[in-house]
Formats: C-alpha cells, sequence, structure tokens
C-alpha cells in the first residue's frame, strides 16, 4: 500500500535537488526498489539497506545491527 504524504514530499525533495543540482544522480533506498522505481522514474531506487540487514543476519533488532560497531566499523578518514 503506499504512503501518498510520504511520496509527495519525497517528489518535492527530489525536484528541489535538481533545480539546485541539475546534473546530480539521486539515488532512494526503498524497500521495494520496483514499486519505488514506478513513483519516482528519474530516480535510481535501490535496496542496500535491506539487502545489508538481510545478509547481517535474521536475528536482533536491525536498528543494533547498524549500530554495532564491530558488525559495521566506522571508518575514520
Amino acid at each position: 500500500m503506499l504512503n501518498y504524504g510520504d511520496d509527495m514530499l519525497m517528489w518535492g525533495w527530489f525536484n528541489t535537488i535538481k533545480k539546485t543540482y541539475p546534473n546530480c544522480f539521486i539515488y532512494l533506498d526503498a524497500v521495494d526498489p520496483v514499486v519505488a522505481q514506478t513513483l519516482f522514474p528519474d530516480v535510481t531506487c535501490v535496496n542496500y539497506l535491506g539487502t545489508l540487514a538481510q545478509a547481517l543476519g535474521t536475528e536482533d533488532i536491525i536498528a543494533d545491527k547498524f549500530a554495532d560497531p564491530i558488525m559495521l566499523p566506522v571508518l575514520k578518514g
């Protein structure tokens, strides 16, 4: 089921970004990139975080996986 409020907010952000940076590439990480791609055809839609969460295992809370410095070490530059 689509959430049109969130979709309209994303559409507004994408338009603002494109007007400010006309040659930029925009990536949207979505739960279902196929559906997202139909809503935002000029944006590259991926499911990176969902795929990464699955790769880290099915046990525990997803938020804890992304906060764990051992599972995802912070790179210092």
